[in-house]
């Protein structure tokens, strides 16, 4: 068995194998030097933690030694030979008789503009030095990861531009709505957003933006989206419409090739986010051994900004809007309808009333029966949304 990804969907993946009695070689390929780490403090205290940030560890050490892992650190996958079913990599070629992709996503960067991402360890440990109270930095993107950015640099005292060509903050996960209400929380904490605009020229340092606006910054973040890292798989026979595409089970167009996580393509979508690449992994783990496991459930995912809790479940961009209050401050919740059907829902701090909404989600029951609870009454009719939202990762 090789698993090609040292991030959480190949490692969970690997735990459930030995947890359901897999008791041969496991192969695992990480690109990385480092020991398995959880990615999403990267973005929130280890970006706050500059050099004095520790590796958030997936494993300790015995944990690793017990789940009897060949694990080569530091190299990274180059082909995928289906047919002779053999992994190429820059450290020499291992066979395999059922292969896992799980090589997660590289970031976008902005064409000709100067500046830095945030992806891995090495990236955050980059980022958090160039950090500092009264420095400028201008994060252009404002998707979840540019939101939490913006949010940690202010935390630690930046001056912080949020630049983004949607009306609001997450438009595309939240839909322009919700994303009015992530406006005002960043807003309150001093970070100056620039929205419905881009940048036109960018230089070391100055950015002139589509609206006029020039921006001088110590500091310029590309947190312009993702792309699955599947480059290496060209040539493979995989499906890679938009990563590699699977089934319900996680296999791939190709007997022997099962993916999971952020590169994978499920229901035809990939879901990018943590809970995710949890769920995909013991789908594949149990088809890989032989036992059966009801699909991943309704997708959810999570975002720390500003010390609110944002939290969506299912389909965030559904064009009927309902919200609704749930205790005091900011504390609201937002349901998502299609056809009158409750299919999403977001919580800001409101984990109580958001996560029992997973079930009704799945079973479709109609908003109008769960917006009593919340005190939720109709927003609006999206049904033309202009930002062109897309359901959420």
């Amino acid at each position: 068995m090789v698993v090609v990804g040292a991030g959480i969907g190949g490692v969970r993946t690997v735990q459930r194998l030995r947890a359901w009695g897999h008791d041969g070689r496991i192969v695992v390929i990480g690109a990385e030097p480092h020991r398995p780490y959880k990615r999403p403090p990267l973005s929130k205290d280890v970006l706050a933690g500059g050099e004095l940030a520790e590796l958030p560890e997936l494993l300790g050490a015995e944990a690793e030694d017990a789940l009897d892992v060949d694990w080569w650190r530091g190299v990274r996958a180059r082909a995928l030979d289906t047919r002779r079913r053999v992994v190429v990599t820059d450290a020499g070629d291992v066979a395999y008789r059922d292969v896992v992709v799980a090589t997660g996503v590289v970031a976008r960067r902005v064409p000709g503009l100067p500046g830095l991402v945030l992806r891995t360890w090495d990236d955050a440990q980059l980022l958090g030095r160039q950090l500092a109270p009264d420095r400028v930095v201008a994060v252009v993107g404002a998707g979840v990861l540019g939101c939490e950015i913006a949010a940690t640099a202010a935390r630690v005292g930046c001056e912080v531009h949020l630049v983004d060509v949607a009306p609001g903050p997450m438009t595309r996960v939240v839909g322009p709505l919700v994303a009015a209400e992530i406006s005002a929380l960043h807003a309150e904490h001093g970070i100056r957003l620039h929205l419905a605009t881009s940048v036109a020229v960018g230089g070391f340092g100055r950015l002139e933006l589509s609206d006029g606006t020039g921006l001088d910054a110590d500091v310029v973040v590309h947190a312009v989206g993702v792309e699955p890292d599947v480059a290496w798989l060209a040539g493979s026979g995989l499906d890679l419409a938009g990563g590699v595409v699977t089934d319900g089970r996680g296999r791939a167009s190709v007997a022997g090739v099962h993916a999971v996580g952020d590169v994978a393509v499920w229901d035809g979508r990939r879901h990018e986010h943590w809970t995710a690449a949890l769920e995909q992994a013991d789908v594949v783990a149990a088809d890989l051994v032989g036992r059966e496991l009801p699909a991943p459930p309704v997708p959810y995912w999570w975002s720390d900004q500003h010390g609110v809790t944002l939290q969506g479940l299912g389909d965030t961009a559904a064009p009927d809007v309902w919200f609704g209050r749930w205790g005091p401050q900011r504390r609201r919740v937002a349901l998502y309808a299609r056809d009158g059907v409750l299919v999403g829902a977001v919580g800001f701090a409101a984990p109580a009333a958001v996560m029992p909404l997973r079930v009704p989600i799945q079973q479709g029951v109609p908003v109008a029966e769960v917006a009593p609870r919340l005190a939720a009454t109709p927003a609006t009719t999206l049904a033309t949304d202009p930002a062109g939202s897309t359901p959420a990762g």
